[in-house]
């Protein structure tokens, strides 16, 4: 099935540079920031419906995990190449069964430890183990060797692309398996809001079940390093109505519409300081239908 396509919106004016590969609290109202500090992403459902376990979440909660989290790899849609995040480097052998991947010196988990070899080994047996979410993107990995800090040897079970598979979202993300401390239940730790991730941005404030439900705030430590502009603040904020969206990005409220009615979508092309971008997505969406149920002239129209 070819991706279908998606209309959004964006505010626009500011000069500022985005981390954000895409976005998603303690107080029921928004952080007193400056617009240009802070970056909120109207989205329609909750984001942590499923909880904060990078190993098995398998939701909406990418939204926000995809900045706390980060993989060995990224795949670049633009350019159709994968391209280097935690890994710097990787070869494979042996017809594709052996990949040898050399991880980024000076890379510190939020929770203040040091990603090493052994600590992303750690992450990606334990997300194996637990076999949720999903996890079937390391099903082709047999062992993992660690001969020194920095470097991981993965040997397959079958020939894979694992350099490819390596920078899927959910599962592939890399964390620290020591997050709740000698003898702590990492699960349990990681259900009460916390992450353990390597990103830009890490978990502030969680509000279940409120508007404002959940703010990310700039990791000081983090790698890529924060050089120039950046958005201090990330702010999900749940609005299930897209006219009160439109209101709110209308006013300068929100920074970013994830979904929108093609109506209400097309009012806004030209509008000063706002953006329309229409590009394809990523999401397929299935449907099932009963065609007994089905008159003939709707069976018609569907095909």
């Amino acid at each position: 099935m070819k991706p279908h396509r998606t209309g959004l919106l964006f505010a626009s004016g500011s000069a500022l540079a985005l981390l954000l590969a895409a976005c998603g609290g303690s107080s029921s109202s928004a952080p007193q920031q400056t617009a240009s500090q802070v970056f909120t992403y109207d989205t329609t459902a909750t984001v942590f419906d499923d909880g904060f376990d990078p190993a098995t979440e398998y939701s909406d909660a990418i939204l926000a995990m995809s900045q706390m989290y980060e993989t060995l790899t990224r795949w670049n849609p633009a350019t159709h190449t994968v391209a280097p995040v935690l890994a710097t480097s990787w070869s494979s052998a042996d017809g594709g069964k052996t990949w040898t991947f050399h991880l980024r010196h000076g890379v510190h988990f939020h929770t203040g430890r040091l990603m090493t070899a052994q600590a992303a080994k750690a992450a990606i047996l334990r997300t194996i183990k637990l076999g949720g979410g999903a996890a079937y993107v390391w099903s082709a990995v047999g062992s993992i060797d660690t001969p020194d800090q920095y470097t991981m040897v993965f040997h397959l079970k079958y020939a894979s692309p694992l350099d490819l598979e390596a920078s899927a979202g959910y599962s592939a993300y890399i964390y620290d398996t020591q997050a709740a401390g000698p003898g702590g239940n990492l699960t349990k730790w990681l259900s009460t809001a916390h992450d353990a991730g390597t990103g830009p941005y890490e978990l502030q404030t969680w509000n279940k079940g409120q508007e404002f439900e959940a703010i990310l705030k700039a990791f000081p430590g983090y790698w890529g390093g924060w050089a120039g502009p950046h958005y201090k603040k990330v702010v999900y904020r749940v609005v299930t109505a897209d006219t009160t969206a439109a209101q709110l990005l209308r006013s300068g409220q929100v920074s970013f519409v994830e979904q929108i009615s093609p109506s209400i979508w097309k009012s806004f092309q030209g509008s000063p300081g706002i953006k329309t971008v229409s590009s394809p997505s990523w999401q397929n969406l299935l449907a099932q239908l009963n065609a007994q149920a089905l008159s003939l002239p709707v069976r018609q129209a569907i095909l």
